[in-house]
C-alpha cells in the first residue's frame, strides 16, 4: 500500500524577503529543531496565469479605492509533509 502523507495547500506573499516555507522547513531539519516534519516536495503550483493573484494589478484601474495599494500578490503553493503513519 502506498504512503500516507500530509498536502498542505496555501497561498505565499510575494513580496521581497519572504521565506518560502519548505525552505524553512529545511532550515528547521539542518538544525536539527525537534518535532517538526519532514518536507517531501514544496514548491509553486501551476502558471502564473493562473495561480498567482491579479488584484493587486487592477484594484485601481477602474474605480479608486482607499486601499488599492494594499493588494499583496500571493502565488499558489504547496507543500508535501511526512508526517502521517
Amino acid at each position: 500500500m502506498g504512503k500516507h502523507v500530509l498536502l498542505k495547500d496555501s497561498w505565499w506573499v510575494l513580496l521581497e524577503g519572504i521565506n518560502l516555507e519548505g525552505e524553512v522547513y529545511t532550515v528547521l531539519h539542518e538544525n536539527v529543531v525537534p518535532n517538526i516534519s519532514h518536507c517531501l516536495l514544496a514548491g509553486d503550483v501551476g502558471l502564473k496565469e493562473y495561480h498567482q493573484s491579479q488584484t493587486n494589478k487592477f484594484a485601481d484601474k477602474y474605480w479608486q479605492h482607499p486601499s488599492a495599494s494594499q493588494f499583496v500578490p500571493h502565488q499558489h503553493y504547496c507543500l508535501v509533509l511526512d508526517t502521517i503513519s
